[in-house]
């Protein structure tokens, strides 16, 4: 396999995790439709990523339609990148949710992974950072300039000092439920519609505080509910 090839293969769902997630979930669900337009975005960022070398070959030949083929190419290769972007955080969201929630969906690979992934210290070290600075920006607020605020309900985050700091303790300590951290990964990835950015200010203490509930279930807790969800 080459190096290309594996990459790619990194990046890209399976067929058989699509095929896996449509038997468990469905083919209508979140999940599955998440993991076909992963596939055909990357797969289709990748065929107009094999045609730049062509173009670049034209430039070194002096051909006249060289810079025209590669210009071209690049802006159709970032478009797809983009949309691939996006299409990706769609299914890092959807997975994040079905951890949350639990259900069928615990053993499917695409599943494992993030679960892994979540549970990892690095990760786990990146949201508690990432929550300390919005609990830094907020107590900043007034003292910033405008264009250097963050979104405007990060400052309620002044009147939940103690439940964020329990989190990030709780982010910390040598062994949490992956359930509360992919909650903090929503918290603060989920935009608009995260109570760390609605205005709320009861809504974020709640927020924070089944955070803290969900990340001091023991993992063989999480475990047991997961499995019952799924039988």
């Amino acid at each position: 396999m080459t190096l290309r090839q594996h990459i790619f293969d990194q990046l890209l769902p399976t067929a058989s995790e699509h095929r896996g997630a449509a038997t468990a979930l469905g083919e209508r669900h979140p999940l599955t439709k998440a993991l076909a337009r992963n596939r055909t975005v990357a797969r289709q960022t990748a065929v107009a990523a094999a045609v730049v070398p062509a173009g670049i070959a034209a430039m070194s030949a002096h051909l006249a339609l060289g810079p025209v083929v590669t210009a071209a190419t690049a802006l159709v290769v970032l478009a797809f990148a983009g949309v691939w972007t996006s299409t990706r955080r769609t299914l890092v969201d959807v997975v994040h949710e079905l951890i949350v929630e639990g259900d069928r969906s615990l053993m499917l690979p695409t599943v494992v992974r993030e679960r892994r992934r979540l549970d990892s210290h690095k990760e786990r070290e990146r949201l508690a950072r990432s929550l300390e600075q919005a609990l830094d920006d907020a107590w900043s607020w007034y003292r910033r300039p405008p264009h250097a605020r963050g979104l405007p309900g990060v400052v309620c985050l002044r009147d939940a000092t103690p439940e964020a700091r329990a989190v990030i303790r709780e982010l910390r300590s040598g062994q949490v439920a992956v359930r509360g951290v992919a909650m903090t990964a929503r918290l603060l990835m989920d935009g608009l519609r995260s109570p760390l950015y609605s205005g709320d200010r009861r809504r974020l203490r709640e927020e924070l505080a089944r955070i803290r509930f969900a990340l001091e279930s023991t993992p063989a807790a999480e475990d047991a509910r997961h499995w019952h969800a799924a039988a």
